[in-house]
């Protein structure tokens, strides 16, 4: 009987230590299984990340060799000093040509009141034309344009200037819907191949047929504007710049000056009866017109100096208003 006892008792203490290394052999291969699925995690993520970082250094050069010839439209801004406490930027440069029987200058500004933002300005027989544009970068295109040596040369470009209708649908030029294109020539410097206007006027094709108008080094020289303005004795941070207003700090200041206008009258203006009429005059200068259904109202002129200027639509008289900015 003893004997019985002790086999039962021997069984009952191997079995207890069975489960004890089945159950230790468990939790070992729990806890690799988990450092395994850590490790592979980290690795993923790790993969994940520098694929990411792969891909943004890759997209970064695929857009340099895509356009190896664009044109930074940075390089048009111009830091002019009308006085000498002030600073403002300019947005726009000047090409010129000395080619024959073409316009003599063209104008393009990037930061312009229209509806596209950007203008191009050509000087043709005294007058000053303007048309709205856009830029874009395109593939690489090679132009055959003629430069101020009269030579012939082949020229790649990425920045190309589109010529759009204007708001009167006015193209005395017929140059709606031309390509031009900007690009850095030998002197570092920018320049605009645009067609031959004296030889292939219309819808010809005139990517073959260009001329070069090469940027005016120092037009952005600013002595015109230092003409005798009385300085400013606010020298605040806040005063903004009546050159670069948005169309609706433009329409802002108008109405403003305008409901003064009418309320010395006795009458106070209803804004969501008046409509702006935007038309350029001139490089930098602005024209708007103020109408309602019942009547005209005033027109207003911002020159290139950013003053502000109010002319009845009866008697044709102008008056100054103001060359600060004070919409409220």
């Amino acid at each position: 009987m003893t004997k019985y006892l002790l086999v039962i008792v021997s069984l009952i203490v191997l079995t207890a230590c069975s489960k004890n290394e089945n159950s230790s052999e468990v939790n070992s291969t729990s806890t690799l299984s988990t450092a395994t699925e850590a490790s592979t995690t980290f690795s993923t993520s790790d993969t994940k990340s520098n694929s990411e970082q792969s891909k943004t250094s890759i997209s970064s050069e695929n857009t340099e060799k895509d356009y190896p010839y664009a044109v930074d439209l940075n390089d048009f801004v111009q830091k002019i000093k009308p006085n000498e406490t002030d600073e403002k930027n300019l947005y726009h440069l000047a090409f010129v040509t000395n080619q024959k029987n073409v316009p003599t200058a063209i104008t393009l500004n990037t930061k312009d009141l229209n509806n596209l933002g950007k203008g191009i300005y050509i000087t043709s027989n005294g007058k000053e034309l303007f048309y709205p544009i856009s830029i874009t970068e395109i593939p690489t295109k090679e132009i055959l344009l003629v430069g101020d040596n009269e030579k012939e040369r082949k020229i790649q470009a990425n920045t190309e200037v589109k010529i759009e209708m204007p708001e009167n649908q006015s193209d005395p030029l017929q140059i709606v819907g031309d390509a031009y294109y900007l690009f850095y020539n030998q002197q570092e410097t920018i320049s605009l191949a645009a067609r031959n206007f004296s030889e292939n006027p219309g819808s010809e094709n005139i990517d073959n047929n260009m001329i070069e108008y090469v940027q005016q080094v120092d037009s952005q020289n600013t002595e015109e504007m230092k003409e005798e303005k009385p300085e400013k004795t606010d020298e605040s941070s806040n005063i903004i710049d009546t050159i670069n207003l948005t169309t609706k700090q433009v329409e802002d200041w108008i109405y403003y000056h305008e409901n003064l206008f009418w309320k010395e009258k006795g009458q106070d203006l209803i804004r969501g009866d008046i409509n702006y009429n935007f038309q350029k005059e001139s490089n930098q200068t602005l024209k708007v017109s103020l109408v309602t259904k019942w009547q005209p109202l005033g027109i207003y002129t911002i020159n290139e100096n950013g003053e502000l200027y109010r002319e009845d639509p009866r008697s044709g008289e102008k008056t100054f208003v103001t060359d600060e900015y004070d919409a409220k």
